[in-house]
């Protein structure tokens, strides 16, 4: 980077058009290839802007940087929200997160989207980050701003570190959604929905843009996919990460053995096999429900899982076992308790229990969950 500085150092400022003037000018940076020069641009988004000045040919290859699909980070955070149809509002409401030293960078590539795109942009100055800018994006109707969410993507950048989707239920608003993160690699995509729709499960969790996810979350109350457990094991192939949060459902009572939209059925075999695929690390929170998971399963769980032949780590919320245990077996911890890891909500002090299986070499792995960051979120202006 000190290298490429003292390269700019020696650029010089030209007044005149592309005469033969201007090319004997040309600093030692200018005469690099055009393909490196744009790789060049790309790693110091901090000085776009001053690039820009300094001759007509960089202003020119800055903005063809600008304008074509990033293939670094540019955006770290990203909340978007859909309204549902209770509310009668389908507009996205989009926050983007930008590390400071990447904001001009974002900037100018907003403003050379040939799209309206930069009158929605709003710079939110009243926010609590002191590593990021943050800017929201609010549009009346989704539809007739389909062109407009095709030009925010170049703008992404390749790499996102978070990604929050609340409310995007509607079919429209979830194919959206998918196309335009389609092709960016996220590290955590968390996924707050009241009701996990077939569109949802068509469009977001079925799609090939699931390819790109690392760490899924999901926390929702109603499943209504027509095979919950096909959609499980479909995850499990290509998520390494999985986290799902059963929430209470108003017309299902707590005695029930229910957990994502299926009632009555054996866990452990299902568990197994989504371990069997790319996943090594799955986080069942299922306070209301606990039943879901039987005793039999637990034991089936606590039998097989060390024995897969890959460190596991896993942690699901369960039924308070009056045979409490605690103990090694092939460099998997096996154990039962008060679960340590889960968020504790209003209305569940003490903590609740839960049973886990985690190698020996993931004991102090954290598993960052949903509400911090939901909160987080919801509490933005």
């Amino acid at each position: 980077m000190s290298a490429i500085s003292s390269r700019f150092s020696k650029l010089n400022i030209s007044k005149t058009g592309g005469s033969s003037r201007e090319v004997a000018c040309l600093s030692q940076l200018e005469c690099l290839p055009h393909e490196l020069l744009l790789k060049i641009v790309e790693y110091v988004p901090e000085a776009v802007l001053e690039l820009r000045l300094t001759s007509r040919m960089l202003k020119s290859l800055v903005d063809e940087s600008s304008r074509t699909k990033a293939t670094l980070p540019i955006v770290e955070k990203m909340r978007i929200f859909v309204g549902t149809k209770v509310v009668k509002c389908f507009a996205p409401d989009i926050a983007l997160y930008v590390p400071k030293c990447k904001s001009k960078l974002f900037k100018l590539r907003i403003k050379l989207s040939r799209t309206k795109l930069k009158k929605d942009l709003e710079k939110l100055l009243k926010t609590n980050s002191a590593r990021h800018n943050v800017y929201r994006l609010r549009f009346k109707i989704l539809v007739e701003n389909e062109g407009a969410l095709n030009c925010l993507r170049p703008t992404l950048g390749n790499r996102v570190e978070k990604v929050m989707l609340t409310g995007c239920e509607d079919s429209t608003a979830v194919a959206s959604v998918s196309r335009l993160l389609d092709g960016i690699h996220i590290e955590q995509l968390s996924l707050f929905v009241t009701r996990l729709s077939e569109d949802v499960d068509i469009h977001l969790l079925k799609s090939d843009f699931m390819n790109n996810v690392q760490q899924l979350t999901i926390s929702t109350e109603n499943v209504t996919v027509a095979d919950p457990v096909s959609t499980l094991l479909g995850l499990s192939s290509c998520i390494q990460s999985l986290h799902i949060e059963q929430n209470f459902v108003k017309e299902i009572s707590e005695g029930r053995n229910y957990f994502f939209g299926v009632f009555d059925i054996d866990w452990a075999q299902i568990i197994i096999e989504m371990f069997n695929g790319k996943m090594d690390k799955l986080y069942i929170e299922n306070y209301f429900y606990t039943g879901y998971l039987s005793n039999g399963s637990i034991d089936l769980l606590r039998e097989r899982l060390p024995s897969l032949g890959k460190n596991i780590w896993f942690s699901a919320s369960c039924s308070d076992n009056a045979n409490q245990f605690d103990y090694t077996r092939k460099e998997h911890s096996v154990k039962d308790g008060r679960d340590a890891q889960g968020v504790r909500r209003p209305g569940t002090t003490p903590r609740p229990y839960s049973f886990s299986v985690k190698h020996q070499s993931r004991m102090d792995e954290p598993f960052e969950t949903f509400y911090p960051y939901y909160s987080a979120f919801r509490a933005m202006p």
